[in-house]
């Protein structure tokens, strides 16, 4: 299961202009996610899990100015 975050805060500049950080994390916690056993009959590896499904933790920073 993936657990994804996201915050942000928005800033007052003045008036009119504004300024907002924005945080985003997918997989928060960077749980692996396995792929399928082996599933051919009669091989060494039958049964065996040994591949993850490639789903890393990744960031995503921005910032926006408005104005």
């Amino acid at each position: 299961m993936n657990f994804d975050f996201s915050t942000f805060k928005a800033f007052a500049i003045g008036e009119r202009k504004s300024l907002e950080f924005r945080a985003e994390f997918f997989n928060l916690f960077n749980n692996p996610h396995f792929a399928s056993p082996v599933t051919t009959f009669g091989v060494a590896a039958f049964g065996r899990i040994s591949s993850t499904i490639l789903t890393p933790r990744e960031i995503q920073l921005g910032l926006r100015f408005a104005f």
